[in-house]
């Protein structure tokens, strides 16, 4: 079995990096589902905005997604994660499965690490529906019939303590 997620380990600039070796990346990616980069220097947003620059493929700006959660621009391809206030707990979750438009690759940064907490949980759904194949064959056989509708109700107006959601830049 594939390590979820894959961890990709070097140094140096990670912008560097993803520029030549995006192929590998690519594959790397392919199989595991998600990597994990270590060791690079990525000191602020900009480092990590010119790191998804150099990785080579189009843009999707947050605003592209017609997501409707909370967000900063911090640089053009960097946005804050939510701005809810820190004992906010946010739930695993597919991100932008909500909006119409969503990208093709997700790239996440952590600038402050917390003192406590703080992980970005990661799921491969093809693997969460494999085991629910085995374990609710007929709950995912009404799914499949009937399909899934979420339902989102908006606030009036902007309210940070709700948000539940987790962002980093797209691609």
């Amino acid at each position: 079995m594939t390590e979820f997620p894959a961890i990709i380990t070097g140094g140096g600039d990670l912008a560097t990096f993803l520029s030549a070796n995006k192929p590998a990346v690519d594959a790397a990616l392919d199989d595991a589902g998600a990597l994990l980069f270590r060791g690079f220097d990525v000191p602020d947003p900009q480092a990590f905005d010119a790191a998804v620059e150099a990785y080579g493929e189009p843009g999707f700006t947050y605003e592209d997604s017609l997501s409707n959660a909370v967000r900063t621009n911090v640089t053009p391809r960097v946005f804050t994660a939510n701005e809810a206030p820190p004992t906010t707990e946010i739930f695993l979750h597919h991100e932008m499965a909500q909006t119409p438009l969503y990208p093709s690759k997700l790239f996440f940064y952590c600038e402050i690490a917390p003192d406590k907490g703080g992980a970005t949980p990661l799921c491969r759904s093809d693997w969460v529906l494999e085991r629910l194949q085995s374990e609710a064959p007929d709950f995912v056989a009404k799914v499949e019939r009937h399909g899934v509708r979420y339902t989102n109700v908006m606030p009036g107006s902007d309210d940070a303590g709700r948000v539940r959601a987790a962002a980093g830049a797209a691609r």
